[in-house]
Protein backbone atom coordinates (compact mmCIF):
# COMPACT_ATOMS: atom_id res chain seq x y z
CA UNK A 1 0.00 0.00 0.00
CA UNK A 2 3.13 2.46 0.91
CA UNK A 3 4.65 2.17 -2.14
CA UNK A 4 1.43 2.48 -4.12
CA UNK A 5 0.88 6.04 -2.72
CA UNK A 6 4.41 6.63 -3.02
CA UNK A 7 3.90 5.76 -6.60
CA UNK A 8 0.61 7.97 -6.89
CA UNK A 9 2.76 10.62 -5.28
CA UNK A 10 5.51 10.88 -7.69
CA UNK A 11 3.34 10.89 -10.59
CA UNK A 12 1.11 13.69 -9.28
CA UNK A 13 4.05 15.76 -8.19
CA UNK A 14 5.13 15.45 -12.07
CA UNK A 15 2.22 15.83 -13.39
CA UNK A 16 1.21 18.71 -11.55
CA UNK A 17 4.82 20.27 -11.58
CA UNK A 18 4.50 20.69 -15.09
CA UNK A 19 7.47 18.81 -15.95
CA UNK A 20 6.64 15.74 -17.77
CA UNK A 21 9.31 16.50 -20.80
CA UNK A 22 11.81 16.32 -18.22
CA UNK A 23 14.20 18.32 -15.77
CA UNK A 24 13.22 22.26 -15.44
CA UNK A 25 16.38 23.66 -17.05
CA UNK A 26 15.24 27.47 -16.91
CA UNK A 27 13.53 29.09 -14.44
CA UNK A 28 10.40 30.84 -16.49
CA UNK A 29 8.04 29.63 -19.36
CA UNK A 30 7.07 30.88 -22.23
CA UNK A 31 3.87 32.23 -21.54
CA UNK A 32 2.99 36.02 -21.22
CA UNK A 33 1.96 36.21 -18.20
CA UNK A 34 5.67 35.39 -16.62
CA UNK A 35 7.94 38.52 -16.45
CA UNK A 36 11.01 38.95 -18.31
CA UNK A 37 14.32 40.11 -16.50
CA UNK A 38 15.68 43.66 -17.71
CA UNK A 39 19.42 42.74 -17.34
CA UNK A 40 19.49 45.77 -14.63
CA UNK A 41 20.14 44.15 -10.99
CA UNK A 42 18.03 46.69 -9.57
CA UNK A 43 14.95 45.48 -11.19
CA UNK A 44 13.82 42.63 -9.34
CA UNK A 45 13.26 45.32 -5.94
CA UNK A 46 10.56 47.56 -8.70
CA UNK A 47 9.44 44.38 -10.41
CA UNK A 48 8.89 41.74 -7.93
CA UNK A 49 5.31 42.50 -7.65
CA UNK A 50 4.70 41.25 -11.51
CA UNK A 51 6.12 37.89 -10.24
CA UNK A 52 4.03 37.61 -7.73
CA UNK A 53 1.07 38.59 -10.23
CA UNK A 54 2.49 36.01 -12.50
CA UNK A 55 2.88 33.17 -10.06
CA UNK A 56 -0.58 34.20 -9.01
CA UNK A 57 -2.07 34.12 -12.51
CA UNK A 58 -0.17 30.53 -12.99
CA UNK A 59 -1.86 28.79 -9.80
CA UNK A 60 -5.30 30.22 -9.95
CA UNK A 61 -5.68 29.36 -13.81
CA UNK A 62 -4.63 25.78 -12.48
CA UNK A 63 -7.37 25.70 -9.48
CA UNK A 64 -5.18 26.89 -6.72
CA UNK A 65 -7.32 28.97 -3.99
CA UNK A 66 -4.68 31.44 -3.76
CA UNK A 67 -5.04 34.65 -1.30
CA UNK A 68 -1.64 36.36 -1.46
CA UNK A 69 1.52 36.48 -3.29
CA UNK A 70 4.57 37.87 -1.91
CA UNK A 71 7.60 38.04 -3.42
CA UNK A 72 10.08 39.37 -1.07
CA UNK A 73 13.85 40.34 -1.76
CA UNK A 74 15.03 37.33 -0.55
CA UNK A 75 11.81 34.77 -0.23
CA UNK A 76 8.83 34.02 -2.36
CA UNK A 77 5.57 33.24 -0.01
CA UNK A 78 2.45 31.93 -1.36
CA UNK A 79 -0.69 31.43 1.03
CA UNK A 80 -3.81 30.02 -0.38
CA UNK A 81 -6.66 27.51 1.17
CA UNK A 82 -7.31 24.12 1.08
CA UNK A 83 -10.06 21.53 2.17
CA UNK A 84 -9.11 19.37 4.84
CA UNK A 85 -10.69 16.59 3.39
CA UNK A 86 -8.41 15.78 0.70
CA UNK A 87 -6.28 12.71 0.72
CA UNK A 88 -2.45 13.52 2.46
CA UNK A 89 -1.38 12.54 -1.04
CA UNK A 90 -2.70 15.36 -3.06
CA UNK A 91 -2.13 18.26 -0.47
CA UNK A 92 1.40 17.22 -0.93
CA UNK A 93 1.07 17.30 -4.51
CA UNK A 94 -1.08 20.94 -4.32
CA UNK A 95 2.23 21.73 -2.52
CA UNK A 96 4.79 20.40 -4.90
CA UNK A 97 3.04 22.54 -7.25
CA UNK A 98 3.03 25.50 -5.69
CA UNK A 99 6.43 24.85 -4.98
CA UNK A 100 6.96 24.64 -8.77
CA UNK A 101 4.86 27.27 -10.21
CA UNK A 102 7.07 29.52 -7.60
CA UNK A 103 10.37 28.31 -8.59
CA UNK A 104 9.44 28.80 -12.41
CA UNK A 105 8.19 32.60 -11.86
CA UNK A 106 11.04 33.56 -9.43
CA UNK A 107 12.86 36.47 -10.85
CA UNK A 108 15.84 35.42 -13.03
CA UNK A 109 19.41 36.14 -14.10
CA UNK A 110 22.06 37.39 -11.07
CA UNK A 111 19.28 38.10 -8.86
CA UNK A 112 18.22 34.74 -8.39
CA UNK A 113 21.23 33.53 -7.06
CA UNK A 114 21.84 36.42 -4.18
CA UNK A 115 17.99 37.06 -3.65
CA UNK A 116 15.66 34.51 -3.47
CA UNK A 117 16.45 31.64 -0.82
CA UNK A 118 13.26 30.23 0.39
CA UNK A 119 9.92 29.39 -0.46
CA UNK A 120 7.03 28.96 1.79
CA UNK A 121 3.27 28.03 1.50
CA UNK A 122 0.64 29.36 3.65
CA UNK A 123 -1.60 26.42 3.60
CA UNK A 124 -5.48 27.26 5.33
CA UNK A 125 -7.31 24.62 5.72
CA UNK A 126 -11.10 24.60 5.91
CA UNK A 127 -11.36 23.42 9.31
CA UNK A 128 -9.21 25.97 10.82
CA UNK A 129 -5.94 24.65 10.47
CA UNK A 130 -2.73 26.89 9.50
CA UNK A 131 0.02 25.51 7.89
CA UNK A 132 3.25 27.39 6.89
CA UNK A 133 5.68 24.66 4.18
CA UNK A 134 9.14 26.18 3.93
CA UNK A 135 11.81 25.15 1.18
CA UNK A 136 14.93 26.64 0.28
CA UNK A 137 15.08 27.43 -3.36
CA UNK A 138 18.14 25.16 -4.16
CA UNK A 139 16.25 21.91 -2.99
CA UNK A 140 13.23 22.58 -4.59
CA UNK A 141 15.27 22.49 -7.99
CA UNK A 142 16.84 19.47 -7.34
CA UNK A 143 13.58 17.70 -6.60
CA UNK A 144 11.95 18.96 -9.66
CA UNK A 145 14.95 18.18 -11.57
CA UNK A 146 14.51 14.62 -9.95
CA UNK A 147 17.58 14.72 -8.63
CA UNK A 148 16.46 14.02 -5.44
CA UNK A 149 13.60 11.57 -4.56
CA UNK A 150 9.81 12.40 -3.14
CA UNK A 151 10.51 11.57 0.09
CA UNK A 152 13.56 12.95 0.93
CA UNK A 153 12.00 16.30 -0.66
CA UNK A 154 9.29 15.86 1.76
CA UNK A 155 11.25 14.71 4.72
CA UNK A 156 13.39 18.10 4.15
CA UNK A 157 10.58 20.17 4.34
CA UNK A 158 10.38 22.55 7.39
CA UNK A 159 6.60 22.44 8.29
CA UNK A 160 5.32 24.75 11.21
CA UNK A 161 1.50 24.65 12.72
CA UNK A 162 0.38 28.03 13.00
CA UNK A 163 -2.85 27.50 14.98
CA UNK A 164 -3.92 24.68 17.27
CA UNK A 165 -5.80 21.82 15.24
CA UNK A 166 -5.82 18.72 13.38
CA UNK A 167 -2.05 17.73 12.32
CA UNK A 168 -0.86 16.22 9.35
CA UNK A 169 0.50 12.83 10.33
CA UNK A 170 4.34 12.56 9.18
Amino acid sequence: MLNLKLLVLTLLVILLAGCPGGPISDHGDDDSTTPKPNGNNDQDLDNLSDYAKAIETKLVSAGVSVTEVNVKENAIEVSYSQPASEEFEEIYATWAYVFGVSVQNAPVGDALNKEVRTVSIVCSFDDGEKMKITSGFKEILAFLNEETSTWNFIYSLEIESLTKGPQIPE
